[in-house]
């Protein structure tokens, strides 16, 4: 996947990233590599992207590999970066994506 990404002069390849890394640190946490998954998803929170739907998803993915690898203090870290209502999540993300959340 992370070939054909870079193929065509990387022409895809911004704006398909965060999904790849989404992909790629679920991948490592149900493969049981959680401290893989904790690095790779924390480098993807710092990338500065327009996608904000994919940039939420990346932050409760780590809060969730966080919790399966017993780190609570960090999941709950992570989860008080939400600081946003849920009506704003909402507009950005979707329903679902509030219910996922709660």
């Amino acid at each position: 996947m992370e070939i054909q990404l870079k193929s065509n002069q990387k022409k895809h390849f911004n704006t398909f990233i965060l999904k790849h890394n989404l992909l790629k640190g679920l991948t490592f946490n149900y493969t049981n590599q959680q401290t893989e998954a904790i690095a790779l998803l924390e480098k993807s929170t710092r990338l500065k992207h327009q996608d904000i739907e994919s940039q939420l998803d990346i932050h409760l993915c780590l809060i969730m590999t966080h919790v399966q690898h017993d780190d609570y203090k960090k999941a709950n870290q992570v989860m008080a970066t939400f600081y946003h209502t849920d009506a704003y999540y909402e507009t950005k993300a979707g329903k679902e994506w509030v219910i996922k959340k709660t």
